[in-house]
């Protein structure tokens, strides 16, 4: 039996994995580097399988986007509440 998997390419996979896991994602694999390729995988509640896909290259390499910068902060802040 063969799973159909789902490929999503993200600015930085490692901050995505970080996110989607402090949201409850439940992760297959960290992200692992494979040549210009960072990926990672997990399933959803139903069991489908998501692949989190980044390719780098030399320009901006290794930068995450503003938005996922600034998520990726703002998680990490204590709750004032």
């Amino acid at each position: 039996m063969r799973d159909n998997l789902f490929t999503i390419r993200v600015d930085d996979c490692q901050v995505t994995y970080e996110l989607l896991r402090a949201r409850g994602g439940e992760f297959l694999t960290p992200p692992v580097t494979n040549g210009s390729e960072i990926r990672c995988f997990l399933r959803d509640p139903d069991g489908h399988l998501f692949e989190l896909s980044e390719y780098r290259t030399v320009r901006g390499e290794g930068r995450p986007s503003k938005r996922l910068r600034r998520e990726l902060d703002r998680m990490r802040r204590p709750d004032p509440g």
